[in-house]
């Protein structure tokens, strides 16, 4: 029950009996959202959100013989297939978005009992109950000072690699709202490929993977981030020895 809500099976809402295919529902939530970038069932509330209707789930011994499970995996990156991760950069910049959001309606929330504790306030306000200009402005200036420009707080650094091997360049960003992230070799911008994966976490951590390196891929990369704030960008230099 302490679950992310749109992550939660319906029978444990229901307080009914749980097993083996409440925890598929919860897989089946986390790989459609890492497979498209968005929640299958989440509302625009927690109890929008918590309204779900049971439907069919594979059992666990039907999953494991699913094709996408028991067909062979090949581990030559040529033929490997390379999803987007565009989609699951934009759902983590909204989980970004609504954390502040309910920071935000947490305060408000704050601003209306302290509001109700004064003279002349005999009923409990409610969320659309108007707040003082005073809260209002607190408010307003709290979101103002949210807003920044993207920096870093762990810049890119030089890196030697062997030829074949897997070169990692890492950095951490901050800044709201969330900076948008391109990578670059020399002057032009990098696109992902079965060789080129570009990872980026809730918490700000955004690195560039290159996978089998070889001399060919000594340059100079840079992290540009961008809000719309301002712009940040970090540089290091990639040598791949023979």
């Amino acid at each position: 029950m302490h679950g992310t809500p749109e992550f939660v099976a319906p029978e444990v809402i229901g307080y009914e009996t749980v097993s083996l295919a409440t925890d598929m529902w919860s897989i089946g939530v986390i790989c459609y959202i890492l497979l498209s970038g968005e929640s299958p069932f989440q509302g625009n509330s927690e109890a929008e959100t918590l309204a779900l209707e049971p439907r069919r789930r594979i059992s666990c011994e039907e999953a494991l013989v699913h094709s996408w499970i028991a067909e062979p995996i090949s581990a030559d990156p040529r033929t490997t297939k390379c999803l987007s991760k565009e989609k699951m950069k934009r759902y983590l910049a909204k989980q970004k978005w609504k954390k502040t959001g309910k920071a935000l309606l947490a305060l408000k929330r704050m601003a209306l009992l302290s509001k109700a504790d004064g003279p002349g306030s005999p009923t409990p306000p409610t969320e659309d109950s108007p707040l003082s200009p005073e809260a209002e402005q607190a408010l307003r200036s709290l979101e103002v000072k949210l807003q920044g420009v993207p920096q870093f707080s762990l810049t890119l650094t030089d890196q030697t690699a062997s030829q074949g091997s897997t070169a990692r360049l890492s950095c951490h960003l901050t800044g709201y709202p969330d900076p948008e992230v391109v990578w670059l070799r020399g002057e032009e911008p990098l696109e992902e490929s079965s060789r080129v994966q570009i990872e980026y976490e809730e918490d700000g951590f955004c690195t560039l993977v290159l996978d089998q390196v070889g001399p060919e891929d000594s340059d100079i990369y840079t992290c540009r981030a961008t809000n719309d704030q301002g712009e940040a960008l970090c540089s290091a230099k990639l040598i791949v020895k023979e």
